[in-house]
């Protein structure tokens, strides 16, 4: 049997049929639905997804139920005889006549007859005859149609499979939040949402054991409030099984390709599915703001790897964001092509970073013929530049959000396709330093009135004139006075300083100097105040920033020229940047530096871009000899000041540093020695973070020291790094006056374990990577240290009923001083994600099991501290080791320890306790928590099981009330708390 032969059958022909009745029906359907929603209104979100879904699943019943009651015709019946080849190898072609229904021979051919002519009836051919004929064929394009689609769902679902791989936990600040959320959604108990270096962004996977993946991009550069609305997004499409109906979109988009109504309902179904998501996510979290940001922040870390087809995520490429954004905050929809933007606009200018504050009261009329004061040549020129730019944002916004509407399917705003570097170049300094946009536009019903409503307006024009260019909704810009201006509550900060200069004088890395000319105009004396901003973006991983604020009492109108040092923190690239804001402080009588937070904006901002600014050429220095006697000088300076910094003598070195060092390196005059005082004797790695460090001074030894202009620099090693001191002669004396050469500990403090690990041993067991240092009390015991960690895990493993392939990584410190300067943290002991830091000597042996507990027990939910801590605590117990050491007990077994206390009446109310969001810190009492905590524990394992513990662990939620965690643990043991509290202090007493 042939191919043609094998799809003429009749249930083929049925199916054909079935599939090109579909053509009608699914264009009939797309347009009733259309028109119902047209007609009746029917807003974005549930109702409108409720009526695509209905129209889909009708669509998908068509086809189905055609199959079922469609008659085939005989006529093609009888076609799918069409061609076929007799025996003796005459071609028949058959066709009806009125005296038989089966057909007759119009004209037979074989291999030795001649062609004989019978008469025949000449028979006008049917579209359906034609389409019998044709229908194999479409049969046969309609399957490898399918077959390749049906590639990419298996793709899909390999997909899943391998974003599903080397999944680690979540950091421990989500868990508590995740709990919370899937508590709201009615997802009690759902814990399965971890890290997964595969994923592009976060997205839900899976049908029976659905589970949350998110990116780690996500995880470094979001917030917990952005990444709480995140995955609440996730968890909204697991709660509205929108997996399985995106499965069957992807099923029936596959069958029924062919047709485009089925590809445009698909799409809106999928279009309101996501609004449908963002309002339960945004009702959940109870913050439509955050909500909205965390779209913006989601999009900007999603990388360009496509996400799984059959992955339910928070931005796909064909959700617009816009859309999602304006629906979120309330904003209605366009009614016409011409206010299609608008809303738009809006959402693009939250994506690029507008603040949202209370609606503005915007009752003002445009004023198409404002009267412009009279201005000078040059400020006409620059109200006209600014006009200019102002329009062409304008004009660049509203074609990116027309295309976007119409046929962009991208979720991350691009505005670069229709901008040209010119006006990449001019726009971003220019928004960056002019630009003011305006709060307030949540919930407004902008497409009324786009005309009265401000978006942005040129700050600089308006503190220099106290008029402005404004630019509205709609695209126009207008020139406005100040009385226009006070009606759109656009006001100008009122100063009484010009500035009239700025000089730069040449730039590099570390200390540098400006020159600022300001004219007071008023009678009286006053404080003007400037902010210096300087960031180095490519200087670690998200770049370092410096600012300071200066000072300086401007005499009643005078002019007066001041000069102030500043740092720049990284090396000078083409990213490195200096911004200056100008403020009015008010009268200098009034004026106290030690009170910086009054309430006072800048009356002017400038940004001066690396680009702008002259560099400061490279002199070549010349070097001294040994025998030299500012070489001498110098040396024994740099010397003594070490000899003072060892003995503590700070007020002594602090006076060898020039007044331009301390300016730019401690900051503000009045706090900079207690800054310096605070880096030399950190409480804190961030005390010293941005500057030199004292033991690393004290560890270097000059070698060589070179002379240029008035600066003399010695240069000194340290390990693998050569610093550079330079000094210079203030009141006769040798002092320093800057300090380069060293890295800011701010930069390993960023990504401290990439820094780390490589410079570490590594010891490697069945479940762990254990990093030491090199002659640390841990490589003496690394064997021993291995055998008792691997032994807590698979004994933690066996009391758990659970096996598991997690790599824990495990970082051991010699001293407490020592990690915290590498790490930042404080304490003993450390666990997050599947890393353990603790520190280990002859003195400091930290509990063996306590903090991988902790790691192995997160899968299994976050309970309030009393669990959480107590758990692990009783754990250490049962494993043999003296749980409570380090917490004040000694060797005292756990109910020992909590009898002593209860003896002393020190235990907390258990009420209390059981509503503690932690157990470590000073007002917990945590000598008295954790083994008050381990006690009710292991009363709880002993006297009812560990199954009903881990039910326990897996429903209690951390940061619920007392009450709350009451109610679920008396559910759970069926008694009453009170009784259960009875029961505990009688095993203690025994």
């Amino acid at each position: 049997m042939s191919m043609i032969e094998f799809f003429s059958q009749p249930v083929w022909s049925r199916l054909g049929l079935s599939l090109v009745h579909f053509l009608w029906q699914g264009l009939l359907l797309v347009i009733l639905a259309g028109l119902y929603i047209k007609v009746f209104k029917v807003k974005r979100g549930n109702s409108r997804y409720l009526i695509y879904l209905v129209g889909f699943l009708l669509m998908i019943a068509c086809p189905v139920i055609t199959y079922m009651t469609i008659d085939i015709p005989e006529q093609n019946i009888i076609a799918s005889q069409v061609q076929q080849e007799n025996t003796n190898g005459a071609i028949i072609i058959p066709v009806n006549t009125p005296s038989s229904t089966t057909g007759n021979l119009i004209r037979t051919e074989t291999a030795n007859s001649p062609v004989t002519e019978l008469p025949s009836k000449q028979i006008p051919i049917s579209f359906s005859q034609i389409l019998s004929n044709y229908l194999p064929w479409l049969l046969i394009s309609w399957i490898i149609g399918v077959l390749l689609l049906g590639i990419r769902l298996v793709m899909g679902f390999i997909g899943i499979h391998r974003w599903s791989r080397n999944l680690q936990p979540i950091p421990e600040n989500l868990i508590n939040r995740v709990k919370i959320l899937s508590e709201r959604l009615n997802l009690q108990g759902f814990s399965r949402i971890f890290i997964s270096p595969f994923a592009s962004q976060a997205m839900a996977i899976g049908y029976l054991r659905p589970k949350v993946l998110l990116p780690v991009s996500m995880i470094t550069q979001m917030q917990p409030e952005m990444l709480e609305a995140v995955i609440a997004h996730e968890l909204a499409h697991i709660r509205r099984f929108d997996l399985w109906i995106n499965l069957i979109q992807r099923i029936a988009e596959i069958l029924l390709f062919y047709h485009p109504a089925i590809w445009w309902l698909s799409n809106k179904l999928r279009d309101e599915r996501e609004l449908c998501c963002d309002e339960l996510a945004a009702n959940t979290i109870n913050n439509r703001l955050v909500y909205a940001s965390a779209l913006e922040l989601a999009g900007k870390t999603q990388l360009l790897t496509k996400q799984p087809i059959l992955a339910a995520g928070l931005g796909k490429d064909d959700k617009p964001t816009l859309n999602r954004v304006r629906h979120i905050l309330n904003i209605a929809p366009a009614q016409n092509n011409s206010r299609f933007w608008l809303a738009g606009v809006v959402a693009v200018l939250l994506l690029i970073g507008i603040s949202i504050s209370t609606a503005l009261s915007l009752n003002s009329a445009r004023s198409n013929n404002t009267a412009i004061e009279s201005e000078t040549p040059a400020q006409a020129l620059t109200r006209s530049q600014s006009a200019k730019r102002l329009r062409r944002l304008g004009e660049i916004l509203m074609k990116y959000v027309n295309d976007y509407e119409g046929t962009t399917t991208f979720d991350n705003p691009d505005l670069s396709p229709y901008m040209n570097e010119e006006d990449i170049e001019l726009l971003a300094d220019f928004v960056t330093a002019n630009i003011e946009f305006i709060p307030g536009i949540e919930g407004m019903q902008i497409e009324h009135n786009p005309e009265k409503i401000p978006i942005g307006y040129d700050k600089t024009i308006l503190q220099q004139r106290k008029s402005t260019n404004v630019l509205f909704a709609d695209g126009f810009v207008d020139f406005l006075n100040s009385e226009e201006l006070e009606k759109l509550g656009i006001t100008a900060q009122t100063s009484y300083f010009e500035i009239e200069d700025v000089n730069f004088e040449p730039i590099h890395q570390g200390k540098n100097i400006v020159h600022i000319t300001v004219k007071n105009t008023s009678d009286v004396d006053r404080t003007y105040r400037v902010n210096i901003y300087t960031r180095s973006p490519e200087l670690g991983e998200d770049g370092i920033g410096w600012g300071t604020s200066f000072f300086a009492t401007i005499k009643a109108n005078q002019r007066q020229s001041v000069r102030f040092s500043y740092k720049i923190q990284g090396p000078i690239t083409g990213s490195t940047y200096v911004r200056l804001d100008h403020y009015d402080m008010g009268l200098a009588s009034d004026f106290d530096e030690n009170e910086l937070d009054r309430d006072i904006e800048w009356f002017k901002r400038v940004t001066y871009p690396s680009s702008e600014l002259k560099k400061d050429t490279l002199q070549k220095a010349v070097q001294l000899s040994d025998t030299d006697e500012k070489t001498k000088a110098v040396v024994s300076k740099f010397q003594q000041i070490q000899e003072q910094i060892k003995n503590k003598e700070y007020e002594k070195v602090w006076e060898s540093f020039t007044q331009d060092y301390k300016d730019a390196e401690y900051q503000i005059r009045t706090k900079a020695f207690e800054k310096f005082k605070k880096a030399m004797e950190p409480e804190h790695p961030l005390d010293s973070a941005f500057v030199w460090e004292k033991e690393d001074f004290l560890k270097l030894k000059p070698k060589n020291v070179f002379e240029q202009n008035d600066i003399v620099s010695v240069e000194a090693f340290c390990d693998d790094f050569i610093w550079t001191i330079d000094f210079k002669l203030e009141d006769n004396q040798w002092k320093i006056d800057w300090i380069g050469g060293y890295i800011p500990r701010v930069i390993s403090l960023q990504n401290w374990q990439e820094v780390l690990i490589p410079k570490l041993n590594l010891h490697e067991t069945d479940h762990f990577d254990i990093h030491y240092f090199e002659n640390s009390t841990a490589e003496k015991e690394i064997e021993q240290i291995a055998e008792i960690k691997e032994k807590g895990y698979n004994e933690i493993c066996k009391f758990l009923n659970v096996t598991s392939e997690l790599r824990i990584r495990l970082i051991l410190f010699e001293d407490q001083q020592k990690k915290m300067l590498e790490t930042g943290h404080q304490g003993d002991g450390w666990a997050f994600n599947n890393t353990i830091v603790e520190i280990y000597n002859e003195k400091t042996k930290l509990d063996p099991y306590h903090e991988t507990t902790h790691i192995l027990m997160r899968p299994f939910g976050n309970p309030p501290a009393l669990f959480n801590e107590g758990f692990a605590v009783y754990m250490s117990e049962r494993l043999g080791d003296d749980s409570l050491k380090n917490l004040g007990g000694g060797n005292l077994k756990i109910y020992e320890r909590v009898a002593e206390l209860k003896a002393k009446n020190e235990l907390w109310d258990l009420k209390e306790l059981i509503g503690f969001n932690e157990i470590g810190s000073l007002e917990s009492r945590s000598q008295v928590a954790y083994p008050q905590a381990a006690s009710f524990v292991k009363f709880l394992i002993d006297a009812y099981g560990k199954d009903k513990f881990l039910e326990t662990y897996k429903t209690l939620v951390n940061g619920q009330s007392s009450e709350k965690s009451i109610q679920r643990l008396e559910g759970i043991y069926k008694e009453s708390f009170r009784d259960l509290e009875k029961e505990w202090i009688k095993t203690i007493e025994k």
